[in-house]
């Protein structure tokens, strides 16, 4: 059951990923619809893709609060005040 929950977290996740990279994509092909935008949009595709999978397999293979405890997250910012 905990892994189902982890492939939909990290399913979700990986939508959300993707989705601004291709909202920047079809922008660049709305202002260049020739070659330069389809290889522009097929570029940022392919990079918001292997992103999301790398953040999908993350995820499901640790978890969203292993990911957010202490080794990942950054042990600087909570010593501000010295």
């Amino acid at each position: 059951m905990k892994l189902f929950f982890r492939t939909i977290i990290g399913f979700i996740l990986a939508i959300l990923a993707i989705s601004p990279f291709i909202f920047i994509g079809l922008s660049l092909y709305d202002a260049f619809p020739n070659f330069y935008g389809i290889i522009a949009l097929g570029i940022i595709s392919i990079l918001s893709l292997w992103i999301a999978y790398g953040i999908f397999k993350l995820i499901k293979g640790k978890g969203i609060l292993k990911i957010l405890s202490y080794p990942y997250a950054s042990p600087d910012l909570d010593k501000i005040k010295q």
